[in-house]
């Protein structure tokens, strides 16, 4: 890549580069490149999909805890010591100006 390239890249990025900081940036967009065309080169035809990232085959069993509810709806008790509210939300003062 060329030096404008790059810097043309990282206002794209909204990074600002100094000078002696483009052959840095230069390297390591080549290492990733690199990385990635040996990641696109990888044998995966026939690994089959997982359905967790830690698979079945490590005998790893993901935990999931049942689906129910266990908190109670405190919406009106909040709502009473809220400063402001209007038809059930809560109103807040604008931020900006």
């Amino acid at each position: 890549m060329t030096d404008d390239e790059i810097r043309k890249l990282a206002n794209l990025a909204a990074l600002s580069l100094r000078d002696d900081e483009i052959d840095g940036v230069r390297d390591a967009l080549g290492d990733i490149m690199t990385l990635i065309d040996e990641l696109q080169n990888a044998p995966v035809a026939d690994a089959e999909p997982m359905a967790h990232p830690l698979g079945v085959k490590l005998g790893v069993k993901q935990v999931l805890r049942d689906d129910t509810v266990n908190a109670q709806d405190r919406r009106e008790t909040m709502q009473k010591i809220a400063p402001s509210t209007d038809r059930g939300l809560y109103k807040v003062p604008p931020v900006l100006g």
